[in-house]
């Protein structure tokens, strides 16, 4: 079939001139379940100071299912003082000891920067789960090209630690 027939066609199936195909309501149905799945992902955040707890605190205000990266026993106590139920352990002194990635589905994952080797740790270790995105949330303009290399999709630049704009596109 010639592209301009294949284009024609879908121009009329757009205007309403074709009926749709049966099939067409299958996969109709199917982006909808697929959508219902996605809601069960988890948004998974290392938080090892202020704004990443903040950025926590309001996903679970939100009522957004979060979970937490942690490296430290004394990071898991705050993190789950202020309500997050799921803490993964990620040991960053040797990224070869690490887990496999958590049992439940992985959404965004959200870095927050407290230093360049912890979130290099952070990085390589998200970068080896499924998930959708991984965002980098940084102070510094100097690291965007190394992060970007160890597999964050988005680096983004503050000066206040203030993203809770991110949170928006999440709810959408």
């Amino acid at each position: 079939m010639s592209r301009a027939i294949q284009d024609d066609g879908l121009d009329q199936e757009a205007a309403g001139k074709v009926p749709p195909l049966p099939g067409f309501f299958f996969v109709a149905f199917f982006l909808h379940s697929e959508g219902e799945l996605m809601e069960q992902r988890r948004i998974l955040v290392a938080a090892s100071h202020a704004a990443g707890r903040d950025f926590i605190r309001q996903a679970l205000y939100k009522k957004l299912p979060v979970a937490a990266l942690a490296n430290n026993v004394r990071e898991e106590k705050a993190l789950r003082k202020i309500g997050v139920s799921e803490v993964v352990h990620v040991n960053t002194s040797s990224i070869k000891d690490n887990a496999a990635a958590p049992a439940f589905p992985i959404g965004r994952v959200f870095i927050f920067e407290a230093s360049l080797p912890l979130t290099c740790r952070y990085l390589q270790w998200a970068a080896g789960c499924s998930c959708l995105a991984i965002t980098v949330v940084t102070h510094a303009r100097h690291p965007e090209v190394i992060y970007k290399k160890l597999g964050a999709t988005y680096v983004v630049r503050t000066q206040t630690g203030e993203v809770g704009f991110l949170l928006s596109r999440l709810l959408e």
